[in-house]
C-alpha cells in the first residue's frame, strides 16, 4: 500500500477513484463477479498483496454468496480487501479490533449509500436479465470506493 504520509489529498482521491473504476471495469467488461471485482479494484489500486489464491477465495461470495441473495458480494469483496491490509496472522486482539472497526464502518457506509446490504434487495432485477450487470456495477464501484477510502483514511 502506498505510504499514506506521503500522499496528498488529491493523490488519495485519485487512488479511491482508480479503485472504483478498476472494480467496475473488472465486473462489467471482464466477466468477473462482484466480489472478485471489488477485491481486485481495491487491491490493485492500493497495491495490496493479491495472489491467485486470495482472488479465488472471493469467487463464491458473488451474488450474495453463490447467488443466494445474502450479503452483497461487492461488499464482501471490499471487506476482504480491508483484510489484506488490516488482517492478522497471529492472535493479536488489537489488530482484530481495528479490522472489525473498519469493516463495520465500511458496512455502515455501504448500507447508507447503496440502500441495503443484501444482494436480493439491491439486485431487484435478478441475475437472468442483462440489465442486472449495469445495476450491480454501481454497487461494485461504491463498495470499492468506500473500502479504498477506509484504507486511505478518507472514510472518517
Amino acid at each position: 500500500m502506498p505510504n499514506l504520509r506521503s500522499l496528498s489529498a488529491s493523490e488519495r482521491r485519485a487512488l479511491v477513484q482508480e479503485a472504483a473504476e478498476l472494480a467496475a471495469e473488472h465486473f462489467g467488461d471482464h466477466g468477473y463477479n462482484c466480489a472478485e471485482s471489488a477485491l481486485y479494484g481495491v487491491a490493485t489500486a492500493l497495491r495490496l498483496p493479491l495472489d491467485d489464491a486470495v482472488l479465488k477465495a472471493a469467487t463464491p461470495f458473488g451474488g450474495g454468496i453463490g447467488r443466494a441473495g445474502c450479503v452483497c458480494g461487492a461488499l464482501s469483496g471490499s471487506v476482504m480487501a480491508l483484510g489484506l491490509a488490516l488482517g492478522r496472522t497471529t492472535p493479536d486482539a488489537a489488530q482484530k479490533d481495528l479490522a472489525y472497526e473498519r469493516a463495520q464502518r465500511l458496512w455502515q457506509r455501504f448500507v447508507e449509500r447503496a440502500g441495503a446490504e443484501d444482494c436480493r434487495e439491491l439486485n431487484t432485477l435478478g441475475f437472468d436479465l442483462p440489465d442486472h450487470k449495469a445495476l450491480c456495477t454501481r454497487f461494485v464501484a461504491i463498495a470499492a470506493e468506500l473500502a479504498a477510502e477506509e484504507l486511505l483514511g478518507g472514510g472518517d
